[in-house]
């Protein structure tokens, strides 16, 4: 009776059924319950109007879902290294840490870079770690002499980019979370989605045919490994 009910659940999912998002957790959970760590994904679908970034932010999420942890790359002068390794970077240093973060030697999954040497490290690594969200600028808050400060104040923390089109795609929560610790991260994810694509005039749910830098939130859908995609309603 349970195995008909799951499936039937499955079936209305991928018909395109709206689930509220306690109703989505309780799908997919009875889908992967044999695999606890595997992740939920949260995919917003945005429609980013002409002339707008598509978005981007950082938020430390209630409970991370990160099996690994991060990777800190610090560019910094010579003089420096061992105060950045000191503070907490994994590598620090700067043209040769360059040279093995392309030469795939160093992968990390976060940068930072002091002043002084942030005109060297945008022109040699800036196209590669440009698009995967990892170069240092001031605007972002990784720039900085502070090493034990701007290395603490990273740890834990949950980075989320648009794609070209618009879809911000993250492993929001695994299985094996409580229904409460996954709508805990998913609505600090959407609010961090909601501040991060919002000008304070503009609505979210309101298409503007100017230029703005509000997006207009299409769908959200809630997925795992081997779970339908669920479209979820009042996110």
């Amino acid at each position: 009776m349970k195995l008909e009910i799951k499936r039937s659940q499955l079936r209305s999912s991928k018909n395109e059924q709206k689930l509220a998002l306690d109703e989505a957790i309780r799908v997919l959970r009875a889908v992967e319950v044999r695999s606890p760590w595997s992740a939920y994904e949260l995919v917003v679908k945005t429609a980013v109007l002409r002339g707008r970034a598509a978005p981007r932010g950082d938020l430390v999420l209630p409970k991370d879902p990160r099996q690994h942890k991060d990777v800190i790359a610090y560019f910094v002068d010579e003089g420096r290294v061992q105060d950045a390794l000191a503070a907490g970077a994994d590598h620090a240093g700067g043209l040769d840490l360059a040279q093995k973060i392309l030469n795939g030697e160093i992968t990390p999954t976060k940068v930072f870079a002091t002043p002084s040497i942030l005109p060297v490290v945008t022109s040699r690594v800036a196209r590669f770690l440009g698009p995967k969200n990892l170069m240092p600028s001031t605007k972002k808050g990784t720039v900085s002499e502070d090493f034990e400060g701007i290395i603490s104040a990273s740890k834990g923390l949950f980075s989320w980019k648009g794609d070209k089109s618009g879809t911000i795609r993250a492993a929001i929560a695994r299985i094996s979370f409580t229904p409460q610790e996954v709508i805990d991260n998913i609505q600090a994810l959407m609010k961090s989605v909601y501040e991060n694509s919002k000008d304070p005039d503009d609505s979210l749910y309101q298409k503007k045919a100017k230029k703005t830098n509000s997006v207009t939130i299409l769908s959200v859908r809630l997925s795992s490994r081997q779970g339908p995609g669920i479209e979820l309603m009042h996110v």
